[in-house]
Order: structure tokens, then C-alpha cells, then sequence
């Protein structure tokens, strides 16, 4: 036996002659602080952002549609020691805390673009990486070699994505459709007239889906959009890309690419994602695919199901930058 180890030993027993000196605990190790911050978007609009101070590369997450920054609630421990900015887009407290109308158009990659530089300008990094999830993931920018270190799609929607569900599933699209552009046609009381028997039910699942999973801010957050028809429209298939962009992010050989999904999605087809996975790979990406179990929401439910993967191509993609 080690003799020191021996020493220590007996120094504790009773029959040691000598009382010992009990050790001081180790000091408490103080949990990361999150400040709260906004800036300026390209077109002067005020966007809030939540940030944790630390060193080498930040990342920049941005969500989806109907869900805010509340649902990267339990993704706050992601990536430990680095910088973290969790960027909260506008209609979701930024400005007005409202979900409606004004949550549209090319104005979405022009703020995510925006937080890209003040992710940069709060760390000090010359280059970030940048996670979206969901419809979060359509509203980045085509990576700029330059700024962005690596890009991460998370769920991600894709255009066109109707075409990968079941059939019986795509005769229900495609009936919904036709319907969609019947109701538009009869004008503003009969469109929304069928937004809140057609489509709010469908967001109330998601959000009482939510609430099964603990994450309440979210829950309500979405229930709140429900009640709204001009968020409402922003989930048909039309309103919806032309709110994100036709492609979502372009291949880059320069920025490599993550794309995770979920085996049981209910929102996104595995199928699509790995459709998409795909193009961006023979579009000369270094695409990284990983999938986990579950449904849409259960990746913020249990970050446990996509951490590893995504911070096993952090640090894989930060030893092809070195």
C-alpha cells in the first residue's frame, strides 16, 4: 500500500493518538451567469438576445416558429465554457412580445445576420457557430467563411416537405391546400374563418405536447398564437416559405454543416431531413448527419438526445479551423 495513502488513513482512525484536522470542503463552483442584451437589426429594429460569458468560439442558437427563446431553456448548459447567445427573434419579444404578421419576409435572415455579428462582437470570436432548430433552422443566412465557423440544423424544415410524408398523409396536404386557397379566395372572414377551425387545432396540439413535456413557457407561448389569425397564417405551406427562404442555408465546403433529426417526427419527415442532408452533401458541403428517438419537441425536452452528436462536430469542426 502507498505509504501517504497509509498516513492518511490512520490519521483518521481513533486509535491514532492525534485528532486530525478536518479538510475545508472545496469552494462551490458558481454557476454560469446569462445577461439579458438587445442591438440593432439591419433595419434598426430592436432585437433581444440572452448571453453566458466565456471563452473560445460562441455559439448563437435561433429558434423556430411558434416556440421562442423559452424553449432553449434546458440548452443553457450546452457547449460549457464557451460563450452562448440565444437570440430572440422579433415578434417573440423583440420588440413588441408579440407572434403576428410582422414575423415575415426576408427580414429573417437580415436578423439572424445581425445576431451573427453581435454574437462575434460580445465574445470576441471572429467566428461563430450558429444552431437553428426547426423553422430556425430555414432563417439562416448562406454561411460566410468569415463569420460563421460551423453551422448546425436541428429538425429542420424543408420546403416541399409534404412529399415525403405517408400517402395518406399527402392526400390530407394536398386537400388542405386546395381548401386553404378556397378560404382565401372568399376573403379575409372566411380565411380566417378557416385558420381557426383547420389550422388552431393542430398548434394547440403542439402546445399541449409541450406542456407533457415540462416545458411550460413553451406550452403557453404557442397556445398564445393560437388565438391569433395572422400567426395562424404564417403556418400554411405558402406563407410559411416565403416567411423563411425558398433553400434554406447554402452549402459551403468552407462551413462544415450538422444536420439532426428526429426518428418519430411529427412536424418534419425524417425523410425530408435526410433528403436535404443529401443535396447539401452533393452541393459540396461536410455535411455530419445524426438522428435521435423521439418526436419534434423532444430534442428541447431532453437535451440529452442531441448534445453529444452536436458537441462531438463542435469539437471536430474547431480542430479543422485550427
Amino acid at each position: 500500500m502507498n505509504e501517504t495513502l497509509l498516513a492518511a488513513m490512520l490519521a483518521v482512525m481513533p486509535w491514532s493518538g492525534e485528532k486530525a484536522a478536518v479538510p475545508a470542503p472545496p469552494p462551490a463552483v458558481a454557476a454560469p451567469s446569462w445577461t439579458r442584451g438587445s442591438f440593432a437589426s439591419v433595419d434598426g429594429a430592436r432585437l433581444s438576445y440572452q448571453y453566458r460569458a466565456g471563452a473560445g468560439p460562441a455559439v448563437l442558437l435561433v429558434h423556430g416558429i411558434g416556440v421562442g427563446a423559452s424553449g432553449f431553456t434546458r440548452w443553457r448548459e450546452f457547449f460549457p465554457g464557451r460563450p452562448l447567445m440565444i437570440l430572440e427573434r422579433r415578434g417573440y419579444g423583440s420588440p413588441s412580445g408579440r407572434v403576428d404578421e410582422n414575423d415575415a419576409g426576408a427580414v429573417n435572415q437580415d436578423d439572424v445576420s445581425a445576431a451573427i455579428d453581435e454574437a462575434r462582437r460580445l465574445s470576441g470570436s471572429p467566428r461563430v457557430g450558429v444552431l437553428g432548430y426547426s423553422l430556425g433552422a430555414m432563417l439562416i443566412p448562406a454561411p460566410d467563411p468569415a463569420r460563421v465557423l460551423w453551422v448546425a440544423l436541428i429538425c429542420p424544415g424543408v420546403p416541399g416537405m409534404a412529399n415525403d410524408l405517408p400517402a395518406s398523409e399527402q392526400a390530407l396536404a394536398a386537400q388542405t391546400r386546395y381548401w386553404f386557397g378556397v378560404a382565401r379566395l372568399g376573403g379575409p372572414l372566411a380565411l380566417q374563418n378557416w385558420l381557426e377551425t383547420v389550422v388552431a387545432p393542430g398548434v394547440r396540439e403542439l402546445s399541449d405536447k409541450a406542456r407533457s413535456l415540462g416545458l411550460n413557457e413553451t406550452a403557453d407561448e404557442v397556445a398564445a398564437g393560437a388565438k391569433s389569425p395572422a400567426f395562424l397564417n404564417l403556418y400554411t405551406e405558402e406563407s410559411l416559405w416565403a416567411y423563411a427562404q425558398k433553400d434554406g442555408p447554402a452549402a459551403s465546403s468552407r462551413v462544415p454543416m450538422f444536420v439532426g433529426y428526429a426518428q418519430d417526427d411529427q412536424v418534419v419527415p425524417p425523410a425530408a431531413v435526410q433528403r436535404r442532408a443529401a443535396q447539401l452533401s452533393s452541393a459540396g458541403a461536410r455535411v455530419t448527419v445524426a438522428h435521435w428517438p423521439g418526436d419534434h419537441l423532444d430534442a428541447l425536452a431532453t437535451p440529452t438526445l442531441a448534445r453529444p452528436a452536436l458537441e462531438a462536430f463542435d469539437a471536430a469542426a474547431a480542430a479543422i479551423a485550427r
